[in-house]
């Protein structure tokens, strides 16, 4: 909020402090309704909830992996979100678990699909008048796995030049991929699903036969890039598919018991 204010990107003549309602800050897990993330809860305290890192690994990497310390301390889940810069981590793992995002306003309760809350360069889905209130994440499916890697050019607290995230559900014979989520961050606009590379997945005869270099050829025309400092078009592009290629593979493995969690 602060570094738009400061770039003239929104004046408020108004703010308000909600970080001390303590309801907006609380992290749970039910076995039956997955975990909730308060809006105002710490990326630190994301990171190193005991729900999160039991439960949801590639959601602690995220966030483990944004900014430093200092950065994870401050900032806020539900400030992330509504910033909706497409270079931050939150969207494209959210997207991935299948979360959603909650809001309240005038007009009530709405419950947003992660991957539909932003819409462009600091566009979200809010409505005037509406704050985040919580994020929910559904319980891990058995035989499911999900995988995050943020890469940058330089150092490891800067921007990324592109960020990747991965779900998968094997079917109840662990040979066969029932579910897939392919999500990439930071080279464009907004996250975005890569559904035609998905339905590839899940066309394959078995788990282990899964193209992932054509998937991620695939994948790879299935985002919109934004050439910038982080790098051109077609290095963009041709660095993005391989790190799908690279995290699709290790999310099957994990799945099907053929690669161990780090």
């Amino acid at each position: 909020m602060v570094i738009m204010m400061r770039e003239k990107i929104i004046s408020p003549k108004t703010l308000v402090d909600i970080s001390k309602v303590p309801e907006l800050g609380r992290i749970s897990y039910d076995q039956e309704e997955g975990l909730t993330i308060g809006a105002t809860a710490t990326h630190l305290r994301i990171e190193q909830s005991p729900f999160v890192e039991e439960h949801y690994p590639s959601l602690r990497d995220a966030f483990h992996t944004i900014g430093n310390v200092r950065i994870r301390s401050a900032g806020t889940l539900g400030g992330n979100l509504a910033y909706a810069e497409p270079q931050c981590n939150p969207p494209a793992i959210l997207a991935a678990l299948g979360a959603s995002v909650h809001v309240l306003g005038p007009k009530g309760h709405r419950a947003i699909a992660a991957e539909d809350f932003v819409r462009g360069i600091f566009e979200s889905a809010l409505e005037p008048g509406e704050i985040i209130t919580h994020v929910t994440v559904p319980p891990p499916k058995p035989r499911s796995a999900s995988c995050f890697y943020k890469f940058t050019t330089r150092s490891e607290t800067d921007k990324p030049t592109a960020v990747v995230a991965a779900y998968v559900e094997l079917d109840p014979s662990m040979k066969k991929v029932e579910e897939c989520r392919i999500v990439v961050g930071a080279v464009g606009p907004k996250t975005f699903r890569c559904l035609r590379a998905e339905e590839q997945v899940k066309a394959a005869k078995g788990a282990g036969l899964v193209d992932f270099g054509e998937v991620a050829k695939i994948a790879s025309q299935e985002f919109e890039i934004i050439e910038d400092a982080n790098g051109p078009l077609w290095y963009k592009r041709q660095t993005t598919a391989v790190i799908i290629r690279d995290v699709l593979k290790r999310t099957v493995g994990l799945a099907t018991g053929r690669e161990v969690a780090k």
